[in-house]
């Protein structure tokens, strides 16, 4: 039986468990959209403009974990996929990269995990700094368990809120110039970073100079090329989030820190979040701690401005997946 390039292409997404492809019909492409037509393992979702199916299908991707797929024709049509597709990139978000030289170290190296253990150990004034690496290993369960194991308090970005739930009495909230001051000031007085999935971006550390001074750090990240890349490294650790913090919870223990873990108590409760209620209007915090009140397990869509900031700060993200957030490119991440 001979088939068609466009059925081939479809029986090879199928194979790949491929279920929604978000499409817009065009000349060059009509062949795969006439493959496509009465498929009930792959469903197209039409869209309007190529631009929205590439974010819709960002969206998806961020929301399910599952790879995101855009269909277009030549021209336009593909030109107008390149800022949906660069945000994907530059928030680390699975597309379809068909490199045969990609091939990721996903188990950490046994020396190296040793080293953070033993700096664990150590460590009088750790923390943990979380990043959206961890929601896109699927690694929140192992990162809790790391957490719970140890007792050491936990700051998670922006990007990776949700993956450990900011009502635990361990978290100190996001950090860095939009962030908590209990999440900033551990890091000037900490003597052990330990990064899990987080790149270290300038909105986190501010003055390289004076970021986390006195601290030795500890960098996990299957991503080589972000270790070291902003802020010297003492063990970097290149593999799986995921894989990575199953071999630590299989090492560590209850960390001794009981003065530390109080004075990230005090820092919690004399400097929260806070802002001014007017009786005149209505503050936007104020609507966020609403939503929050009544919709506390919602998923939380915001695009990049001032309310995606408050959104972070006022609606307490207890689950992985539950904050699907954009970040500007020039920033590099988070």
């Amino acid at each position: 039986m001979e088939l068609s390039g466009a059925q081939i292409l479809v029986d090879s997404l199928k194979r790949e468990g491929v279920e929604y492809i978000f499409g817009v019909n065009g000349g060059a492409a009509m062949p795969i959209f006439d493959a496509l037509y009465g498929e009930t393992e792959v469903k197209l979702i039409p869209m309007r403009h190529e631009q929205g199916a590439s974010h819709a299908a960002d969206g998806y991707a961020r929301a399910t974990g599952n790879v995101g797929v855009v269909l277009a024709t030549s021209g336009p049509g593909a030109t107008n996929l390149v800022t949906g597709i660069a945000t994907a990139y530059m928030d680390s978000i699975p597309m379809l990269r068909l490199l045969d030289s990609y091939k990721p170290q996903v188990h950490g190296d046994p020396a190296q995990i040793a080293k953070a253990v033993a700096l664990i150990k150590e460590a009088k004034c750790p923390m943990i700094y979380a990043g959206g690496g961890v929601v896109l290993a699927n690694a929140s369960e192992e990162l809790q368990q790391f957490t719970l194991n140890t007792q050491i308090p936990i700051t998670v970005t922006l990007m990776g809120l949700g993956a450990f739930p900011e009502t635990h009495p361990l978290a100190m909230e996001m950090p860095g110039m939009h962030g908590s001051c209990c999440a900033n000031y551990a890091f000037t007085d900490s003597d052990l970073v330990i990064a899990v999935g987080a790149r270290f971006d300038d909105r986190v550390t501010g003055d390289l100079g004076k970021f986390a001074p006195n601290a030795k750090k500890i960098h996990i990240d299957i991503d080589a090329s972000c270790i070291g890349k902003n802020v010297p490294i003492d063990v970097p650790i290149v593999g799986d989030a995921k894989n990575v913090l199953t071999e630590l919870n299989k090492q560590v223990s209850t960390a001794d820190i009981d003065p530390w873990r109080d004075q990230i108590q005090e820092w919690k409760q004399k400097y929260p979040f806070e802002y001014e209620q007017k009786s005149d209007i209505v503050m936007p915090q104020f609507v966020i701690e609403k939503i929050y009140e009544h919709y506390s397990d919602a998923i939380v869509v915001a695009d990049v401005g001032q309310h995606q900031m408050w959104a972070a700060q006022y609606f307490k993200f207890t689950e992985p997946r539950q904050w699907l957030n954009l970040w500007r490119s020039r920033h590099n991440g988070l």
